[in-house]
């Protein structure tokens, strides 16, 4: 099997798809304010973050995936204008919160 190759760091891939997460949460809070249901069109991004930036299985647990919905919600009601700056600035501050969550619940371990 063949190795794939990823041209920037683990870092920059791990904001990136959060950055996916964002452009998909809006799109599917937009569906929604029109009264779609759009829940099952959902990307499931969280738990490949969190696996990448390391959190174990069972640290992968309730309050972890509030603490990244709530944070990943800041982008409801973007003007899509406003996207690449809005996904920019709080994809890092989400991937900055969720490795001092990862350092927190190592130290009380």
């Amino acid at each position: 099997m063949e190795t794939l190759e990823i041209p920037f760091s683990k870092k920059d891939f791990i904001i990136k798809l959060i950055k996916e997460d964002i452009r998909n949460n809006i799109l599917v809070s937009s569906l929604e304010n029109t009264g779609l249901v759009a829940y099952p069109f959902f990307a499931d991004l969280c738990s490949v973050v969190m696996q990448l930036i390391g959190f174990s299985e069972k640290d992968r647990d309730d309050g972890l995936y509030q603490i990244y919905e709530s944070l990943i919600e800041k982008s409801n009601g973007t003007n899509i204008n406003e996207f690449p700056e809005i996904a920019a600035k709080l994809s890092e501050e989400i991937y900055i919160e969720l490795l001092a969550e990862k350092k927190y619940r190592e130290k009380i371990k």
